[in-house]
C-alpha cells in the first residue's frame, strides 16, 4: 500500500461484499500480443478489411490517437532496427499488419516478419497525428483516416478497446487465441487444446484443482 498508493488506501473496501462481488469479471483480455494504447486502431483496421480495403486501395492513412497514446506508439516505424519491441508499440505497424493479413497473432510480431517488406512499405504510407481534442489519457480513442488511391475518402472511429469490459472478447474469441497461443508455444494442435480448454471452463465442478497441471499439453 505504502509503495503503490503512498498510504491512500481504504483496506476495508477488501472485504466489502466478499464473496459476492467478483472483481475478476472486471478484468481485460489482450486481444493481441502488443500495447494496449494501439489496440482500437488494429480494430478498424480489420473492420476496413472486412469492409473490403486492402493495401494496395491506399494512398495515405492517418492515425489520431490521444497525446499518451500518440507518444508511446505514434513514432514513425523503421523496419531497419529490426526490433520485435519497436513493432509491439508502433500503431503504424499494428494498423498495417491488421490491414494486410486480417488478424495480429504472435506470429505477426517476431523475425522476419517484423521487417517484411509489403508491410514496412504500408507503413511508410501512414501518419500518426496527436489528437489534442481527445481526453490526453484516454486509452480507447482513435480517429482513422484512409486516402484511397481512386480518390475516396474513408473515416471510421473508435473508443473502445478490445478484449476490456467495455469490449469484451467473446468465448470464441478466447479460445481462438488460447489455440493460438498454444501452437505458438508448444506446438500444440486445435484438438489438444480445446480439449485443455473444456477441462479450464468446466473447473467450477471438477473434483480437484490438480487436473489443470495433470492434463496441461506438453510441447510437441
Amino acid at each position: 500500500f505504502k509503495l503503490q498508493e503512498r498510504g491512500g488506501v481504504e483496506p476495508e473496501r477488501l472485504l466489502a461484499g466478499f464473496g459476492e462481488r467478483w472483481e475478476v469479471l472486471n478484468f481485460g483480455f489482450k486481444a493481441y500480443p502488443c500495447c494496449r494504447c494501439k489496440h482500437t486502431s488494429i480494430g478498424l483496421a480489420l473492420g476496413l478489411r472486412e469492409r473490403g480495403l486492402r493495401p494496395d486501395d491506399v494512398d495515405q492513412v492517418e492515425i489520431s490517437l490521444p497525446q499518451v497514446n500518440y507518444q508511446t506508439v505514434g513514432h514513425p516505424y523503421d523496419p531497419g532496427r529490426d526490433s520485435i519491441v519497436h513493432a509491439q508499440f508502433n500503431v503504424a505497424y499494428g494498423f498495417a499488419r491488421a490491414l494486410a493479413d486480417g488478424g495480429v497473432t504472435l506470429e505477426s510480431y517476431q523475425r522476419p516478419q517484423i521487417t517484411e517488406p509489403r508491410i514496412a512499405a504500408l507503413t511508410r504510407r501512414i501518419r500518426v497525428l496527436r489528437d489534442d481534442a481527445a481526453d490526453p489519457t484516454a486509452m480507447g480513442p482513435a480517429h482513422i483516416k484512409v486516402l484511397r488511391r481512386d480518390g475516396g475518402v474513408i473515416e471510421v472511429r473508435g473508443s473502445r478497446v478490445k478484449g476490456s469490459p467495455d469490449d469484451p472478447m467473446s468465448e470464441a474469441e478466447v479460445l481462438a487465441k488460447f489455440r493460438s497461443c498454444l501452437a505458438f508455444g508448444l506446438g500444440t494442435g486445435a484438438g489438444e487444446a480445446d480439449a485443455y480448454a473444456k477441462i479450464v471452463l468446466g473447473i467450477d465442478s471438477a473434483p480437484d484443482v490438480s487436473v489443470l497441471a495433470t492434463a496441461f499439453p506438453q510441447a510437441g
